[in-house]
């Protein structure tokens, strides 16, 4: 429903950057403004502003808040800083450490660039609990965020990142909901503000209310594959399956590769009882990530394959000897084969380990069938 529709096209060569804008009225198709500008490379922060204002004059209207002061920014800094949010928005540990490097030399170059270090802070939260020991990489990125922090006070998504520090290493819920307020308050349009501040209410078994902030943070960045893969985990926990397989396919189509622990769109298709497509995307999944697949073991558990379930929870626990396995995937597949004790094991040891997905296990479908053990409600006040 809007009225004007910004296009625009960019070229570099060597130190020269061409870009090319036009401002098109969506109802008649009318090119209100078209404009083509030759720049040196170090000035495109200062063609940001121009192009900005003369869209502002094309439209004839009068902006709500004022541009902020022209940067000085190194844009060799700035190029770096760019690579490393491209990275960081993949799943695999090789793309996320590529993300960090880029991050690193970023900062090494100008220590005082907060949005780097919010970068850092992004990655080694990406890292933890999937590649990492949470231990080894939650106070990392609690380190960068409050640095981007110190740097920018401002910085809303650094917020974000201090919040998931709270939830995760103090298990301390309110903590992480006052941090993510302030996020919000800073940025109204923040979507990792939104997307984070969606996990909290389903945390708490506010189901809806947690989907509609992820829908929000989805609207807000349509293009994020993480913000998708947590919308299809949602739209499980509302059994609203067929919308999960939908969003599902969405997450692929944004990036085929989208694995992160492993796939939610299979386990949409479990819940759907499609076992052949669930059992197809997770092998697919496991050959990406390298590790057996917890999802898989317990689309064999339901299809009452015991012998190739139990294969890979031993599989799962013998690959925790040569690296991190996240102790809540374990959980999963005891779970699913009717090992409640084994499950509660796995739990605690998730607990002192500070597994960031521990708190998941309120609204995952994969951990309904410990709903109705009292251990469940007293472990969930634990990480409240």
């Amino acid at each position: 429903n809007v009225e004007n529709v910004l296009e625009g096209s960019l070229r570099r060569e060597g130190n020269r950057v061409r870009v090319t804008a036009e401002l098109i009225n969506t109802r008649t198709g009318f090119h209100l403004w078209t404009e083509t500008y030759d720049r040196q490379l170090e000035d495109v922060f200062a063609l940001q502003d121009e192009i900005t204002r003369s869209i502002v004059a094309a439209l004839k209207i009068k902006l709500a808040v004022s541009l902020p002061a022209h940067e000085q920014r190194n844009i060799e800094v700035y190029d770096l800083y760019l690579q490393g949010l491209y990275f960081s928005n993949k799943s695999s540990e090789e793309d996320l450490r590529r993300a960090l490097s880029f991050f690193q030399r970023a900062v090494e170059k100008d220590p005082t660039f907060s949005r780097a270090w919010t970068g850092i802070a992004t990655v080694w939260y990406f890292l933890a609990d999937v590649y990492l020991k949470p231990l080894d990489a939650y106070p990392l990125s609690r380190e960068a965020a409050l640095k981007a922090l110190e740097l920018d006070e401002k910085d809303a998504e650094a917020h974000c990142y201090l919040s998931e520090a709270k939830r995760v290493l103090d298990w301390d819920l309110a903590g992480a909901d006052a941090e993510l307020k302030r996020a919000l308050q800073l940025d109204p349009n923040s979507a990792p503000a939104h997307l984070f501040s969606g996990l909290h209410p389903l945390f708490r078994g506010n189901l809806k209310d947690g989907l509609q902030l992820i829908l929000e943070a989805q609207k807000l960045d349509p293009v994020s594959p993480i913000t998708s893969y947590v919308a299809t985990a949602a739209f499980l926990a509302n059994d609203r399956i067929d919308d999960a397989i939908v969003e599902g396919q969405r997450t692929l189509q944004l990036d085929p590769n989208y694995f992160y622990l492993d796939s939610v769109l299979a386990a949409a298709y479990r819940e759907k009882g499609n076992f052949p497509e669930a059992i197809a995307l997770y092998t697919e999944a496991q050959e990406a990530t390298h590790l057996p697949s917890s999802g898989l073991a317990i689309t064999y558990a339901r299809m009452d394959q015991q012998t190739e379930a139990r294969n890979i929870l031993a599989q799962l626990v013998q690959a925790r000897e040569k690296r991190y396995v996240s102790a809540p995937l374990i959980a999963a597949v005891s779970t699913a084969l009717g090992d409640k004790e084994g499950a509660f094991r796995w739990l605690e040891r998730a607990y002192e380990e500070h597994s960031g997905v521990l708190q998941w296990i309120a609204f995952l479908p994969e951990f309904r069938a410990l709903h109705s053990d009292a251990r469940f409600p007293q472990f969930l006040r634990r990480i409240d």
